[in-house]
Parts: C-alpha cells; structure tokens; sequence
C-alpha cells in the first residue's frame, strides 16, 4: 500500500464518492483515516486500504466528473471560508427579497 498523506483527495468506494483525508492514524500494522464525504458533510474512519487514488477513482460519466469538480471547488472554498463567485462564472444570482415575491 502507498503512503496517505492529509489533505489529499480519495475516492471511498465503500460511500461512492470523493473524500478529503484529515488524519491517519497506524495502530498495530492497521491503517485508518479520518475522511470528509463533502457529499454528506459528515467526517467518518475508514480503513486506508478501502480508499483509491483518484486516478483509480472511474467517476464514469461527464455529469459525474462535473459534479466532482463543482464539489472540490467548492471543499475548497469553503476551507478558505471563502464564497465568492468568480465573474466568468455561469452562477445565476438568486432575488435576496422575501418569497412572497
């Protein structure tokens, strides 16, 4: 198995889906890591051997590596705590006033 750095971007066959690593621990020849499934914003352990680079990732579909992409941005934004749209952006700006129009 090759080294899992933190802050690396995985694919977690077991959730189907990306997932940023925020910790490995070793505990008797057993690797785990702490990973962040953007798509449930939840933080859960996995075992390292469980995880795929994401060259091995097969997102398959274009919507599929759209959606990944539109994520990690967005993971990352929200590291920065930073939410801006960029103005080549194709964000459509939602009416901040009230629903009743």
């Amino acid at each position: 198995m090759t080294k899992i750095d933190a802050n690396i971007w995985h694919y977690s066959p077991d959730h189907a889906q990306l997932c940023k690593i925020i910790e490995t621990q070793t505990l008797w020849g057993d690797t785990t890591c702490r990973v962040w499934l953007p798509g449930s914003d939840s933080v859960v352990r996995i075992p390292a051997d469980n995880l795929k680079p994401l060259d091995d990732a097969a997102t398959g579909t274009l919507a599929g590596i759209t959606y990944v992409a539109a994520a990690a941005r967005m993971a990352d934004a929200l590291t920065q705590d930073v939410l801006l749209v960029p103005i080549e952006s194709l964000a459509i700006p939602l009416d901040g006033g009230s629903a009743n129009g």
